[in-house]
């Protein structure tokens, strides 16, 4: 078999098409793994497992402080109604009021206040799981109500 010279020039072209994309692909590849700071790919890898090491640590605090704060939320007053009434319907205006103050579970406390033209009392009975020892009005009962709906 005769190899003519067209032939050898297809191979040298293939060979040196073949060589430039080899470079190319070499120069890139030296690049990736040079990383940011010009260390190898080894060293970003580390790198990067350090990160994500903090980032764990980091998610692990902010989810023990999350519980924490959600646990103290539990606590704060979160469910509050206010419900105005005229106790005596010969005077005034709906000066009386009721209003429930209530943490998530229902314990707190709900006050209420009696307007007459002599005077004004102002009463407060404890509350545990919306339940009261004392005896409720029906506006306080009802402020009660209004508050637990608003959760």
């Amino acid at each position: 078999m005769n190899i003519d010279l067209f032939q050898i020039v297809v191979f040298l072209g293939l060979i040196f098409v073949l060589a430039v994309w080899i470079f190319t692909l070499e120069w890139r590849l030296k690049k990736l793994f040079r990383g940011q700071k010009g260390q190898d790919l080894e060293g970003v890898m580390a790198d990067l497992g350090q990160a994500m090491d903090g980032v764990i640590q980091k998610s692990k605090h902010d989810d023990a402080l999350f519980e924490d704060i959600y646990r103290r939320l539990r606590h704060t007053l979160q469910r509050l109604h206010t419900v105005r009434f005229n106790p005596f319907s010969d005077q005034g205006s709906n000066q009386s009021f009721a209003t429930a103050l209530m943490d998530e579970d229902g314990n707190g406390v709900v006050m209420s206040s009696l307007y007459s033209r002599d005077k004004v009392s102002i009463y407060a009975k404890p509350l545990t799981h919306f339940q009261s020892e004392y005896e409720l009005s029906k506006e306080e009962a009802r402020a009660i109500d209004e508050a637990r709906r608003k959760s």
